[in-house]
Formats: structure tokens, sequence, C-alpha cells
């Protein structure tokens, strides 16, 4: 009883504006030698005075920052001073910050976290009808007596507030939770049947309407000036919707009007941190996606995958290039170097803070060829994201395709991949680094890849391409016509396998990755895409209603790449010479022979080693793409 009064006491005085740093130190040093003199109380007295004093710590941290403008760091001192009560089991004291700290986020629009904060009051409560015994909060209604009825309305509000934050896919943990109750504890049919409703439109929404992913910012704060709080750490701060870096700086600064921004990103020396003024290091990171097994081999629309990339991460990486070795003036990917650092962060994001304190940081070295290999990846899955957006909303504009598929297959924009073959192909670098030879074959397999991307890409844009822009995109399939011959005659030819869905429902996004270990599931049709050319010319048009109308109807039963109702599916692989419009070239292939027209199987790629799959005429690459590969017509230039 004592030791409760004495922490309540002291929360309210300080706040009140009593107490300062050396009287802290003075309640540490009196009490402590007191209690040191008496046996029966050395223990106890030491726990006590570690108490009193680590509460004071926090509450004067937080008494220096209450009253700011800027309430970002009223919010850090915040969650410290809950965390601290909630360890030392102080449930209604824990709660009182539970809801300022809410009520500080919803003030600044941070709906999400607001949302994360009330959630841990509700996780207190059971379904029960037991009475509420914790303090009421002004947000409560008198009525609210029992744990059941004052956790049904947390979770109404959390569920709003998760609505305003666009997190959809927890609104819906929320609902089904909400759901099973009135299912099967209370039997409340006509409550069942609204929380259904809304849970359905937390669906439609993930599907419909735009998220742009977060941005992500590690700061450091370094020099004694910075509160304890602060001082020497580093965070992860998650920023706002289309906020940019400069804005988030300026933002980030104005509490510390007399600290330096440091322009380097490597972590500053002893000088900087041991000295007594205040330095800030700022710069974007790139979120780590943890792995998710349940989305492994499966076609699943891009705004479901788009949103696990971006949230609930706990890892953030930041890649810094480097030169290493004699400089090659012609050709600066044979010494690009990446230095690449993890961070980890105590809790992941978002959470109840938009940021939170890095635990531990990792460094690599990447060395240039996989370098390469992870920026022919990155492209490849840029081209089959641009391919999806058009495949599942036609009316969406044209011009970042255009400058996307240009930048390759031109090699007066980007010089393509042909600095890659003269850095890692050439007979001399593997005499030099015979290790390499695994990845020399899963970069060249990228690189044939991307042809049948290309290929569908350039096929989207040809139907979609306006007149004015015609000679363009001549231009541009008079490149691809050059660089697929070379590619093909090199690497081999890639044909892509379309997966079926059972369900014929919207439009697909191929989940592809590195990772994939099989083509299939049980159950699930494979459908082959043979060599096709461009899309037949269209039937007079009625309305334009109409038209759309059938569009759609079009596409929801289609996976990627436009599989229409057959089991047939066109290719991508091919197109015709740009003057020779006439031409056209299609097979046909059914469910039961997907290898060649005559019956025969092809024989197997001696470019793709290792195990082969069990369907008739597939086999997997070294980079784990599903489909068919054949060999190439001359050996590659090693």
């Amino acid at each position: 009883q004592f030791e409760d009064e004495i922490l309540r006491k002291l929360d309210s005085e300080v706040e009140g504006g009593r107490g300062d740093e050396q009287y802290k130190q003075l309640f540490e040093s009196i009490l402590l030698s007191c209690c040191q003199r008496h046996p029966e109380l050395a223990k106890p007295g030491e726990n006590f005075v570690a108490l009193v004093t680590g509460l004071l710590e926090r509450l004067l941290d937080y008494r220096a920052v209450m009253n700011d403008e800027n309430k970002t760091y009223s919010m850090s001192c915040t969650v410290n001073l809950l965390n601290f009560y909630k360890e030392i089991d102080r449930q209604a004291m824990y709660i009182r910050y539970l809801y300022k700290l809410k009520d500080l986020h919803v003030s600044y629009e941070n709906y999400t976290e607001g949302a994360y904060t009330l959630l841990l009051h509700a996780r207190l409560l059971k379904w029960s009808d037991e009475a509420n015994t914790a303090p009421m909060q002004a947000l409560h209604s008198p009525s609210l007596h029992t744990q059941r009825q004052l956790k049904e309305a947390l979770y109404n509000q959390i569920i709003n507030y998760f609505d305003q934050g666009k997190m959809w896919e927890e609104a819906i943990h929320i609902c089904k939770e909400l759901a099973e109750q009135y299912e099967s504890e209370v039997f409340d049919y006509e409550m069942l049947s609204d929380i259904l409703q809304r849970e359905a439109k937390f669906y439609e929404k993930i599907l419909k309407v735009l998220r742009p992913s977060p941005d992500y910012f590690a700061v450091g704060y370094y020099g004694q000036g910075f509160p304890t709080f602060l001082r020497n750490k580093v965070f992860i701060y998650r920023g706002k919707e289309y906020e940019r870096r400069e804005d988030f700086e300026m933002r980030l600064l104005s509490p510390f009007p007399n600290a330096e921004k440091l322009k380097s990103t490597s972590p500053p020396g002893e000088d900087i941190t041991s000295s007594p003024g205040q330095y800030i290091q700022c710069f974007t990171v790139q979120p780590v996606e943890e792995a998710k097994v349940r989305f492994k081999d499966r076609s699943i629309p891009e705004q479901i995958t788009n949103f696990y990339k971006a949230n609930h991460v706990q890892k953030f990486s930041y890649s810094r290039p480097f030169k290493k070795g004699p400089k090659d003036p012609d050709n600066e990917f044979a010494t690009m170097w990446i230095e690449r650092t993890t961070f980890v962060t105590a809790y992941p994001l978002p959470g109840i803070l938009r940021w939170f304190a890095v635990n531990s940081t990792t460094t690599t070295i990447i060395s240039p060829l996989e370098n390469a290999i992870e920026t022919m990846m990155k492209t490849n899955e840029k081209i089959m994201s641009e391919i999806n957006r058009h495949q599942n909303d036609p009316s969406l504009p044209v011009n970042p395709l255009s400058m996307l598929l240009n930048g390759i297959v031109d090699p007066a924009v980007m010089g393509g991949f042909a600095k890659y073959e003269t850095a890692f192909f050439q007979e001399s670098y593997l005499q030099e680094h015979p290790e390499d030879e695994g990845n020399i074959e899963k970069l060249k397999d990228l690189i044939a890849w991307q042809v049948p991307l290309l290929a569908e890409g350039i096929r989207i844009h040809r139907r979609k391409v306006t007149e004015d822009l015609w000679p363009f995109h001549e231009r541009m399939e008079e490149c691809f016509v050059q660089l697929r011959a070379k590619v093909e005659s090199q690497y081999g030819v890639r044909e892509m396998v379309c997966f079926e869905d059972r369900r014929s429902g919207r439009p697909r996004s191929m989940a592809w990755g590195p990772d994939w270990d099989r083509l299939s599931h049980a159950g699930d049709r494979q459908v082959l895409c043979t060599e096709a050319t461009l899309t037949p010319k269209p039937a007079p048009r009625t309305s334009e209603s109409e038209d759309r109308r059938n569009e759609r109807k079009e596409n929801r039963s289609s996976t990627f790449f436009g599989y229409r109702r057959q089991d047939l599916c066109q290719s991508i692989s091919e197109l015709p010479e740009p003057k020779d419009e006439k031409r056209r070239l299609s097979r046909n292939m059914s469910e039961s022979s997907l290898g060649s027209s005559d019956g025969k199987q092809p024989p197997a790629s001696r470019d793709t080693p290792g195990p082969q799959p069990s369907t008739p005429g597939l086999s997997l690459s070294p980079t784990g793409f599903g489909g068919r590969v054949k060999s190439a017509s001359k050996a590659p230039p090693l």
C-alpha cells in the first residue's frame, strides 16, 4: 500500500511541475544510505529505491516534452511510462497512460496506431459477464458494466480506427472475433449480420481502394545533448502517406533547432556520440518482408500481397554501393559492390507507435554478380507487376508501361543487360571465380525469363498505344525482336506457365520468386502458354458501356496472360515483324498434352540441371520459374 501510494503521488506531483533531476539524485542517495543501515530493510529498500528512481526518470522525460508543439516525443515518453507500469503490474496506471497515448494518436490522425493502442486494453478483458473493475475512461459509457460489454465497445471503436487507417486486414480479424461471439456465445444474429456486412466491405476495399505503401526512415540521434530516451539510439520511423523525405526531416528537426544533420549514412564515431551537441542522421530504408508460407506457389492478387510487403515488418535494410578493385571506366557493374545493413526493431511496424528503437544491426557484403542477380529479379518483378496491373484494370494509363519497357529493350536508353554479359560471362571471369558458376547460370536464366515477360508487356502496349505514339511503339518492337533473337539463341527459349484459377474468379497475380520449388498444387490445372502473336482485330463495337461490360466479363474468367475459359492459352513469346502485321503464329495445346503437337515430349533442357518436375514438358529453372525451357541454338559465350 505504501508503494502504491508513493507511485500515485509521484505521478501526479511530477506531472504538476514538481521535482527535477537533482531531486531524483538526492532521493536515491539519501534513502539508499538509510536503508543500508538496517539489515531487514537493505534488500527491499534497495528494490524500492530502484523502482522509484526508474519512475522518476521516465516522468521527468515525459514532463520535458509534454508541452512541446510537436507531440512525437511525448508519445515515446508515454509508451516508456505505460511499459514501466505494465512491468510492475500497476494496471490502473497502465490503462491511464494507454488512453493518453490513444488521444495523442487520434489528434495527429494516426488511426492505425490508435487502434493498436486500444487493442492493448481490449486484450486485458475477457468475454465474460464479470464486473468491470478497472477505472472507467471518458470514452466509455457508464452502462458498460461487464467486461463483455466493454470489450465489445472497444472492438467496435478499434474497427473504426483500422478502417480510417486503411488497415482492413486488421479490422477483418476483429470482425471475425466479434462474429464468433455473436454466433456461438450470445446468439445475436442481428449483430452477426451487421458485423459480417462490415467484414465484407473491408474485403471489397482491399481489392478496390488504392493504398499507397508508406516509406520507412532510419533516424539516429547522436550526442549527449539529447534526452536519455533518444541519446545515441537509432529508430525506424513509418512515414505518412505520400510523405517526402524532405518533409519528414523538417518535421523531425523542428523540436531540435540546434541539431546538426549528418550527411553520411555510416555510423558516427566516438567524437560525435560523446560530444555535448546534437547530431541527427536520417535516410530511407526498405522493409524486408517475412516469407509467407500460405502465399507460396499461389496466384494471388497484388492488392493482397502488397499489404504484407510494408506491414507487420520488423526488419529493414539499407544498401550502400561502393567500388572495390581496379576501376573499369567502361563497365561500372564489374566493380559495384553493395554493403547492406539490416536493422531489427524492438517490435513490428505498424504498432502502438509510428517508430520503434533498433535492437540489433547486421552488415553483409553483396558481390557485383549477386547485385546483378538481385537487379534482374527486381526488374522482372516490376514487369510482372505492371502486366498484372493492366490485366486487372484495362483503363490504366499506358505511360508507365511505355517507360519501363523502353528502358529495357532499347539499348540506347539503359544499355540493357549487355554490360552484365561483358562483366561476368567472359571465360576469364569464370577462371578467376569458379565458385560463381551457379550464380552465372542464375543470371542467364533470369535474362532468358525476361523475354516472355517483355513480350506480354509489348502485346499489352500495342493494344493500348495511341496513334501519336505508334512510331515509338514500332521502334520498341524492332529493338525487342533483335533482343529476343539474341537471348533465345544464347540462353534458350522460356515459355511461362499459366495457373488456372479453379473458381474462375477475378484476374490473378502470379506469386513467383527464387524460392519456388514446384510448379503446381494437387487439383490445380496447368495451362502452358504457347507462342502466339498480336491481339486479333476486334469486332465492331456496339456501345462503349457494352464493350466495357464484355471486357470486364472476359477478365473475370481470365488468369495471368488472359486465359479465357478454354483449356488453352495464347502465348506471349512471339511478336511479328513490325511491317508484317498479317503474320500470325499460334499453337494450341490441350491439358493432356503439354508437349509438341505430334505427341512427343521435348527433350530436357541442358540449361536447367537438378530435379525435374513430374509434369511432362515442363522444367524448373535455377531461379525457380515454372515453364518450358528450350535449349539455346548455340552455346553461351563462355
